[in-house]
């Protein structure tokens, strides 16, 4: 017998999303049910619910005894672990970004976007929200800016053919030919200056056959490495990724960007064959089903089932 989730199917959280549920049926008996139903066994029944919602909606079960299952998966705090009590799961996972970017793309159908580069322009930089580390990525890189595409929602710069800046999906939708007419990304991460942290951002480029620099926390480079990612040493000095302070890090960064811009004006930048390896290696190794399954099965759903005994 499979142990019971119960959850809100009104309610926004990662037992609520189709492209998920194949994985969790696995591994449990998934039930939408909000309204309190007599017998369910409290030994294998969890009550799902996100933090994110001030809707208490689970309390006329955990009132009864039920155990909460607190979906915290998108914390993106890399190393942010889960907290177990008599009564509550907080439930985290290190890569379920990553999980649920590379199940999403694929719901999307970005995994069968042909790779079709025309290196027209220098790089791509997607920016939204405006935050002080990203005006300064922008002052400093303002000189490569007029052969770029990026844009800066928040500073009313816009990308032709963008999507709805309103809706829940923006920052997940994906405009191929923005990729395909640059030569690599430069990324901005939402945040620099904490612990390791990662969002969807780090991984569009992996997903696109996109090479990158991605102005993050320290360290993310080698996190993306753990997963089986390459990046792009052999032209690229890759030490900015462990320099501790973000205004140097910032620093290395636009010196290699210059660099690589003398190759983008020789139309040299990135098309080399170990980089076109790389690029399909990151493209097959973000959409590997099998990698993500195994993924989801230690860091989620494991850690579920031994939460229940």
């Amino acid at each position: 017998m499979k142990p019971t989730i119960i959850y809100n199917p009104n309610e926004f959280n990662n037992i609520n999303c189709s492209y998920l549920w194949s994985l969790w049926r696995e591994q449990f008996d998934l039930v939408p049910q909000v309204e309190y139903v007599s017998g369910y066994d409290k030994k294998y029944t969890l009550i799902a619910s996100s933090f994110l919602h001030n809707n208490e909606w689970y309390k006329s079960w955990t009132g009864r005894g039920y155990r909460w299952l607190q979906d915290h998966l998108w914390d993106s705090g890399v190393n942010e672990l889960s907290e177990a009590s008599d009564s509550t799961l907080v439930l985290r996972a290190r890569d379920w970004v990553y999980i649920t970017q590379s199940l999403w793309y694929q719901e999307f159908g970005y995994d069968q976007i042909e790779y079709a580069p025309s290196y027209e322009k220098f790089f791509l930089m997607l920016l939204r929200i405006s935050k002080p580390h990203r005006d300064n990525l922008v002052i400093a890189a303002d000189q490569f800016l007029n052969d770029s595409l990026y844009s800066y929602v928040d500073h009313g710069v816009y990308l032709d053919n963008d999507f709805d800046r309103t809706s829940p999906l923006y920052a997940n939708l994906i405009n191929p030919d923005w990729y395909s007419k640059t030569c690599f990304s430069l990324t901005a991460e939402t945040k620099v200056d904490t612990d390791l942290f990662i969002s969807e951002k780090s991984f569009k480029p992996l997903a696109m056959f996109h090479p990158t620099i991605i102005y993050s926390t320290p360290n993310t480079l080698s996190y993306l490495h753990t997963l089986g990612f390459e990046t792009f040493d052999h032209i690229i000095d890759e030490s900015y990724d462990n320099e501790p302070d973000e205004y140097v890090r910032l620093g290395k960064i636009v010196v290699e960007v210059g660099k690589l811009y003398l190759m983008y004006k020789q139309g040299m930048l990135f098309r080399d064959a170990i980089t076109q390896q790389k690029l399909m290696h990151n493209h097959n190794r973000f959409y590997d089903f099998a990698h993500v399954k195994q993924l989801f099965k230690e860091q989620i759903a494991d850690q579920v089932m031994e939460y229940i005994g």
